[in-house]
């Protein structure tokens, strides 16, 4: 998936964050490096949601499909995920629509 993030340059170097995932934030003494930290960031906050949501993930290949055990939850690697989509992906997780949102 792909996430805007704002860059701003300091004294010590770049900030960088990602404004649609609260609390997502690095940094780094080049731009570079600040984006590359910032992807990493991404990736474990990802990993922390899904894993808070009791959910595991289960098998990666075209899609991701994630289980907590009783419901499964497959993710289309394609972006973006068009609405209708992602609608069926939370009714097939047995989510409402509150709980998902609650999960990003």
């Amino acid at each position: 998936m792909k996430y805007r993030v704002a860059l701003q340059e300091s004294e010590e170097g770049f900030s960088v964050w990602v404004p649609g995932l609260p609390g997502c934030a690095s940094q780094g003494k080049t731009e570079e490096e600040a984006l590359a930290n910032i992807a990493d960031a991404v990736r474990e906050y990802l990993d922390v949601a899904v894993e808070k949501a009791g959910f595991r993930i289960a098998r990666q290949g075209k899609h991701i499909v994630l289980t907590d055990g009783e419901r499964i939850l497959t993710v289309p690697r394609n972006n973006p995920v068009n609405a209708f989509t992602m609608g069926r992906i939370v009714q097939d997780a047995g989510l409402t629509e509150r709980e998902f949102k609650e999960l990003l």
